[in-house]
């Protein structure tokens, strides 16, 4: 019972694996070799060493001991030490079945003292412990695949919602710039100074609006495609003098700025994903309140683990509404916005939730007496790590 109970708790196929050894192991004290399944063939060995020396690690792991765990594996039979089945093996291997008789999940071999046979009550023991494994390793795998299918099915409705709203998004900016490229070659001779300064003006605002939409869109690529998040040594001021480079046009009009605890402060993330997050943030404060408003970018180590991010602004409050979706892919806020906020996916502070969640950061947004502050943490360097 204490056993099925522990595989049934368990989270991990790893966790039902080390459950089913230390169980095993309370019956029979020996060596143990696991070899789980995947797509049909078995996965490189978990070796749990009993009163051996490490060397014998590589023996119980060499060629011929994996082609006799593979024999078990493909017909479904013991094989190995004390069977008639290559019994020069230094363990005795056993399939391990899932919910049918003919689908083996896993492998186990045990290295049987030749001083202590297996007896029938022990060996009938380890038989149902192994069915037991057997039925959660399966289980694990079903609620495995249903998770993948799952996330694929919602990556590629998000995939399909992105490419629509792109697509309709995209057409605006670039007919405008177009339009405007098509005056200035046409008339330039007839168009006054200031006439081509707004057409000018024109381009610039509607191609940096597009640079903005790619920097996300191959942020979000990044995150995405990215099987092991870096994690290295980053100086935040370098971050955030980077990230005010690369502010969306309207910055000029905004007082911005900065108050850093510790010039020498470091994070653990990666440095470019970081400057996203930023300038999304920053930027979503150009665009959202009027001319003149003081944007404030203020950081702190927190605690011993993080250091936390502040930006405020003195401009209009967020509804509500706004504060309860604002981090939402695809929304772009209720409340009546300035003309120039008015174009946007709504999936920069989306972005900006991915990102920080991904280092095991918080984000939020709450409203000030006088205006908004957006928050987020990271994990904090030093060299005591």
């Amino acid at each position: 019972m204490e056993t099925i109970r522990k595989l049934q708790q368990a989270k991990l196929s790893t966790d039902i694996i080390d459950t089913t050894v230390q169980q095993l192991q309370k019956i029979y004290s020996a060596t143990m070799v696991f070899y789980e399944c995947q797509e049909s063939k078995l996965l490189p060995p978990k070796i749990y060493l009993l009163n051996q020396s490490q060397s014998s690690f590589y023996e119980f792991s060499s060629d011929n001991e994996k082609a006799i765990a593979t024999w078990a594996f493909k017909n479904g039979q013991e094989a190995g030490l004390t069977t008639n089945t290559l019994p020069q093996a230094k363990c005795l291997y056993l399939p391990i079945f899932g919910n049918s008789p003919s689908s083996v999940v896993a492998v186990i071999g045990l290295a049987i003292n030749s001083k202590r046979s297996l007896e029938i009550f022990d060996r009938n023991l380890i038989i149902s412990i192994l069915d037991e494994c057997g039925q959660a390793l399966s289980r694990m795998r079903i609620l495995n695949e249903k998770r993948k299918s799952e996330i694929k099915s919602h990556q590629e409705k998000l995939r399909a919602n992105l490419l629509r709203g792109i697509s309709h998004d995209l057409r605006t900016p670039l007919t405008n710039i177009s339009g405007s490229a098509d005056i200035l070659k046409r008339e330039e001779n007839k168009l006054s100074d200031v006439e081509k300064y707004t057409l000018y003006e024109s381009i610039f605002n509607d191609s940096s609006w597009l640079i903005s939409l790619v920097e996300n869109l191959l942020a979000m690529t990044r995150l995405e495609s990215s099987l092991q998040l870096r994690h290295s040594p980053e100086l935040v001021d370098d971050i955030i003098q980077e990230s005010l480079q690369h502010l969306s046009p309207g910055f000029e009009d905004h007082k911005i700025t900065v108050n850093l605890s510790d010039p020498l402060l470091m994070v653990m993330a990666d440095a470019h994903l970081i400057i996203q997050v930023i300038i999304n943030i920053v930027n979503n404060a150009i665009q959202h309140t009027p001319k003149k408003t003081k944007i404030s970018i203020r950081i702190f180590q927190k605690n011993t683990n993080q250091v936390q991010f502040e930006i405020s602004n003195n401009g209009p409050k967020l509804t509500n509404g706004d504060l309860a979706h604002l981090f939402g892919l695809f929304y772009t806020g209720k409340q009546k916005q300035p003309l120039r906020a008015q174009r946007g996916l709504g999936i920069g502070l989306s972005l900006c939730k991915s990102i920080i969640e991904a280092y095991d950061g918080n984000i939020w947004a709450e409203n000030l007496n006088n205006g908004v502050c957006f928050y987020f943490t990271l994990p904090i360097w030093s060299k005591k790590k």
